[in-house]
């Protein structure tokens, strides 16, 4: 247990918190933390129940793919399917893998996880760390199925962190080379002009993308889906 997960409980004293240190009993909180995807991860299984199985290509990911609402539509003719849970980082991706992916049988997978770790201010080793036993578990079902990781998009609201973002997305780009079948998908350079983020492809919150900003990954996606 690191010192940033004592944060989630300010109520026990410095005493009892290192006694359940010693005893080696503290709770899982990333576990437990990850548990408020719960009602969306569920809404996602019932969903499934009416999927034709054949040939699945799964998107998965934080509030980016979620709110992709035009997502099977933009693919017509290939079985795409929304597995996104706003909200989510790396470690709910894993924590809820089972759910998500591996019961699903996928031939092809796209994963969008980093952009809410980074601004959490978790560190790109610390998120690669986590994509590392993503992709353990996936390839221990799946060995050879293309898996392709996007880069954590820029955006208007959290362009003061643009310099942690680029260098988690170079750490994940060199990360995909080490691993066959393991790909990443470039979605910032097209979002970004003269040194700037494009602010038309983003609605009012500053963060997630409208139909403009959706088109920009369809754009770069595209072939890779087909």
């Amino acid at each position: 247990m690191t010192f940033r997960n004592t944060l989630y409980y300010p109520k026990i004293g410095t005493r009892l918190l290192l006694f359940v240190l010693l005893l080696g009993i503290v709770p899982d909180v990333s576990a437990q933390d990850a548990k408020r995807f719960q009602s969306q991860v569920d809404a996602i299984l019932k969903r499934s129940e009416k999927y034709d199985k054949e040939d699945l290509v799964i998107f998965t990911g934080s509030s980016s793919i979620r709110r992709w609402e035009s997502l099977q539509s933009t693919f017509p003719g290939y079985n795409v399917v929304n597995h996104g849970f706003g909200g989510s980082k790396m470690v709910d991706l894993l924590f809820y893998i089972d759910e998500l992916i591996l019961r699903h049988d996928p031939v092809k997978l796209f994963i969008y996880e980093g952009d809410n770790d980074t601004n959490a201010r978790m560190s790109p080793t610390e998120i690669i760390h986590t994509a590392s036993k993503v992709l353990e578990q996936v390839r221990s079902k799946y060995p050879t199925i293309p898996i392709y990781f996007l880069a954590a998009k820029p955006s208007i609201k959290r362009w003061p962190l643009r310099e942690k973002y680029r260098a988690f997305n170079k750490k994940l780009e060199n990360w995909t080379k080490e691993h066959e079948n393991t790909y990443f998908i470039d979605v910032w350079t097209p979002m970004v002009e003269n040194g700037d983020v494009k602010r038309d492809l983003f609605i009012e919150d500053g963060v997630h993308l409208n139909s403009a900003g959706y088109q920009v990954w369809s754009d770069v996606i595209g072939p890779l889906v087909k």
